[in-house]
């Protein structure tokens, strides 16, 4: 997760919290995010941790709920397919509110799903590279 600054456009930081200091379930984390202008941080914790396989975080932990994240690692004959996606948990007002100073909701989801494609397009790079095996 501490790397996850160098692979994404949006959270360019993040740093375990409570204690925490790898990737498990009920590990938190703050993630510290910018879009333009407007910078903001949400502390995540981390609800899958299967090395090789899945990592999943929830975004404003298990208590606020505001969206699931999940990368998935499947074995293919030229390496390794990642996919990542993200599931809102709140359809609220205050949700919709938030998203606002982003474009609004619609909006805001055609930025996160180009903000997965340039990730997912980062971490091949470094995967791919002399010194991906530390990915």
């Amino acid at each position: 997760m501490t790397r996850m600054g160098e692979w994404s456009p949006e959270c360019y930081r993040c740093e375990w919290v409570g204690g925490g200091a790898r990737a498990e379930p009920g590990a938190g984390f703050k993630g510290y995010n910018r879009s333009g202008v407007i910078r903001w941080s949400n502390v995540s914790e981390i609800v899958t941790a299967d090395r090789g396989r899945e990592l999943a975080w929830i975004m404003g932990g298990t208590e606020k709920r505001y969206s699931l994240w999940r990368y998935t690692f499947e074995a293919s004959s030229d390496g390794t397919l990642v996919t990542e996606s993200f599931q809102s948990l709140r359809h609220t007002l205050l949700g919709r509110l938030a998203a606002l100073p982003l474009g609004g909701d619609r909006r805001r989801e055609v930025a996160l799903r180009a903000g997965i494609e340039a990730t997912l397009k980062r971490l091949k790079r470094a995967a791919e590279s002399p010194r991906g095996n530390t990915v």
